[in-house]
């Protein structure tokens, strides 16, 4: 047993390698067993994860155009609409290479990013920027294989400079720090692999200090 295991009363593996859902097998085996992406069994577990629910549900709701619902607006309606299905689909570790996956993500862009490089939030319920959100977009499109896409670069320089301008202030929290906001954002730049990190996103990641 490692380490972290002989605290615990019991041991999770067993239980997290169970067959019902892909992605916490995948996480488990790459991230808490250390397995390699080419290893055999973690390469297995990734594949199940299209054909597999949640995953096979929520693009079976797809539509032709690529989005998730008749009527939306940016991140409206909440959980329903498509910026929402691709952050999941990130979530669960979903294929980006995927045409439906990536047919997903250029109606994201095509849709809600502003010439800034943001994803501003349009609606009745919020409006302007919002930094948990701009973190979980930021979040998907690395994670989807998107980083070295102009656009998503672009989405990146607008948040560094919004977080050195600003902090993790936020309108909705009395223009103090959100913490919702700090993490969703820091969770996004710990994806740029650190020999790519630019002196901006270690910038960005001492704010929070």
């Amino acid at each position: 047993m490692t380490d972290w295991r002989n605290v615990l009363n019991d041991d999770p593996i067993p239980w997290l390698l169970e067959p019902d859902n892909p992605s916490v097998r995948y996480f488990t085996r790459r991230d808490l067993l250390d397995r390699p992406e080419d290893d055999t069994e973690v390469a297995a577990a990734k594949a199940a994860i299209m054909t597999s629910p949640p995953a096979s549900d929520i693009l079976a709701a797809q539509r032709p155009d690529g989005s998730w619902q008749a009527e939306e607006r940016a991140y409206n309606p909440m959980y329903k609409s498509t910026v929402w299905q691709v952050v999941s689909l990130d979530e669960l570790a979903a294929d980006g290479e995927d045409e439906r996956v990536r047919c997903g993500v250029e109606r994201v862009f095509a849709t809600m990013q502003a010439e800034d490089g943001s994803f501003p939030a349009l609606g009745r319920v919020y409006h302007g920027i919002v930094l948990c959100m701009e973190g979980n977009v930021l979040r998907a499109l690395l994670g989807l294989g998107y980083g070295a896409d102009p656009r998503t670069q672009g989405a990146m320089a607008f948040l560094l400079r919004t977080v050195e301008e600003k902090g993790f202030t936020c309108r909705y929290n009395g223009d103090k720090p959100c913490a919702w906001g700090a993490v969703k954002v820091l969770r996004a730049l710990a994806r740029v692999p650190p020999a790519e990190r630019a002196p901006e996103i270690e910038k960005g990641v001492f704010q929070m200090s």
